[in-house]
């Protein structure tokens, strides 16, 4: 599963709250397959947070990725 969203942000703190924790994948349904996910961590700046909610910086005139990330428990 992959899904990506663009926001700027200037520079400063932000929260970023991952509010769902865990999903199915039903594409492969049909076939018998349905895939579990659940929150696995927040990265960002180089630093990995095992937390669905941090607040974070910011830094001006840069260009950071913050990732959300689940695993596929089946």
């Amino acid at each position: 599963m992959n899904g990506s969203a663009t926001i700027r942000i200037p520079a400063g703190y932000f929260n970023v709250t991952a509010l769902t924790l865990q999903f199915n994948d039903t594409t492969q349904e049909r076939s018998g397959v349905i895939k579990y996910y659940t929150f696995k961590n927040i990265t960002y700046n180089g630093k990995t947070y095992v937390t669905p909610s941090a607040i974070l910086f910011a830094p001006p005139n840069t260009s950071e990725t913050l990732y959300i990330n689940y695993v596929n428990k089946y």
